[in-house]
């Protein structure tokens, strides 16, 4: 039991929610919520996919407000309390996925320095000049955080996993009394995970309380000395945190991983059956080579894990092999047995695909039940007429992800979670004979991962072809036959994983 035995005083309170509930499009989001945020303390905020996590971190920001006359929020950080957060919000520091997708969708792109820079105003947009002074200690955070190596970079061209570094260098660059991270590790390979909890061990040891929602054990920092469960908007229970405490990852959701060999270089494609060939693929994006080279084979009876770290190109091989980007001249792309070039429409009809980006810059704002019916053409809308059987297909693909109850919400009025769930049915409910996944499990919570990846492995076991992107081994599921490990946009290793 982490020592929280002291009972502080009044003065110590910082942060007071008394009774609050919060709403949004005519729903109760939050109910009766009552906590507080005392001197010292650390929270990790628990609970599963819309359990209302993340409406309250920006509850606590002052970014939303209670229900008039249902509740009161107090401030108590420069004297008397107040229930604005106008001089609050300023040394609040905020890390969330949603911030990430709307760059996406916005398609802003920045310099990087004047990405972590905006941090200094809480604007998404850079709308003055950086002082010297605040050049500076955007320099400054750039190297505590070790990622010197994207400071003459452009936001925009940047990996899921570097953009996320990104922003948490925004949020620290002001140095925040109050740090806020809603899955801050969403998308960022191993070392950088491990590099991240670290420093948010030596913000913590330096008096910048934390604010931690994340659905996964390994990814939730030491520094925490309070939790607090939700479901379904309410509090659960609160209180100290145990050291065993954790985000209550169920038994059920361990899948039994293949053992890996040791290494071996990959071969350059042959003739014969193919489900993917790639020959000789370079891949430029906004004047940078992200792929070289590449060589690559998929046969129609395999399963691929593809890993690496950060920015080493495996989000754009997916993109490759969907047709979304083009190899440069000298190199080809063949799909599903056919050496003659196949239109985006064709691919589309027997590929699906769950990405970030594509949770982030989704066109329409559909129906749950409309989002996943749209992937039976695989178009960014719904243009088709739907059967009875498409419709009891989709309605099936809800049930299985745990998302009937959503069927009739627009997809961006979900939570981060509840929209990947969604894509996750629409990648299924056409049948592919390929399905491209790019962390497909970030922002579910254990028991939704764990039904998901059981899915996953008995469609790869019976009809459906995979190609995992993770950062994570336990989602590795056991119908995997091969790894390909990628670094700098080259083929580092091929490794086969036995049957067992």
């Amino acid at each position: 039991m982490l020592d929280s035995s002291r009972e502080p005083a009044e003065g110590d309170r910082l942060i007071q929610l008394e009774g609050v509930d919060v709403a949004a499009g005519g729903r109760i989001l939050l109910h009766d919520i009552t906590w507080c945020l005392r001197a010292k303390e650390n929270w990790g905020i628990f609970g599963g996919n819309g359990a209302g996590k993340s409406t309250f971190l920006r509850l606590v920001r002052g970014e939303i407000w209670p229900v008039p006359g249902r509740g009161r929020r107090l401030y108590a950080w420069n004297g008397a309390p107040q229930e604005s957060p106008v001089g609050i919000r300023e040394n609040i520091g905020y890390v969330s996925s949603e911030l990430h997708d709307l760059y996406q969708r916005q398609e802003w792109d920045m310099p990087c320095p004047d990405a972590v820079g905006t941090g200094f105003f809480d604007t998404p947009w850079l709308y003055s000049p950086l002082t010297s002074q605040q050049r500076q200690a955007v320099k400054e955070i750039f190297q505590e955080l070790g990622i010197e190596d994207l400071y003459n970079r452009r936001i925009g061209e940047l990996s899921r996993g570097e953009g996320r570094k990104i922003l948490i260098a925004r949020a620290l660059v002001a140095r925040p009394r109050l740090l806020l991270l809603d899955e801050c590790c969403g998308g960022v390979d191993v070392h950088t995970r491990r590099s991240l909890l670290d420093l948010i061990a030596q913000i913590a040891a330096r008096g910048t309380q934390i604010l931690y929602a994340s659905h996964r054990a390994d990814e939730i920092p030491p520094v925490l000395t309070h939790a607090l469960y939700l479901k379904q908007g309410r509090i659960q229970s609160q209180g100290p945190r145990r050291v065993d405490d954790h985000c209550h990852t169920p038994a059920h959701s361990m899948i039994p991983r293949q053992p890996e060999t040791g290494h071996e270089k990959s071969d350059p494609p042959i003739n014969g059956e193919f489900l993917i060939e790639i020959h000789n693929a370079s891949v430029w994006l906004d004047g940078k080579k992200v792929l070289h080279d590449l060589c690559w084979r998929m046969r129609p009876d395999e399963n691929w894990l593809i890993r690496g770290p950060n920015g080493s190109g495996k989000s754009t091989l997916l993109r490759l092999i969907a047709g979304e980007v083009w190899p440069a001249h000298g190199g080809a792309v063949y799909r599903f047995q056919s050496r003659g070039l196949l239109s985006r429409e064709e691919i589309g009809r027997r590929t699906g695909v769950v990405s970030p980006v594509l949770q982030a810059t989704y066109g329409y704002n559909l129906t749950v039940l409309g989002m996943v019916l749209s992937g039976l053409s695989s178009s960014i809308g719904l243009y088709q007429e739907v059967t009875e059987k498409d419709q009891a297909k989709a309605e099936e693909w809800l049930r299985i992800l745990g998302i009937s109850h959503l069927a009739s919400r627009l997809f961006r009025g979900l939570s981060y979670g509840e929209q990947r769930k969604t894509l996750l049915a629409r990648a299924m409910i056409h049948d592919p004979a390929l399905l491209l996944l790019d962390e497909p499990c970030d922002g579910l919570d254990a028991e939704s991962r764990a039904e998901f990846l059981r899915a996953l492995d008995r469609l790869a076991r019976e009809r459906t072809r995979i190609v995992l992107v993770t950062h994570h081994p336990e989602d590795q599921i056991p119908a995997i036959t091969h790894i390909l490990e990628i670094d700098q946009g080259r083929t580092a290793a091929v490794i086969p994983v036995p049957a067992g």
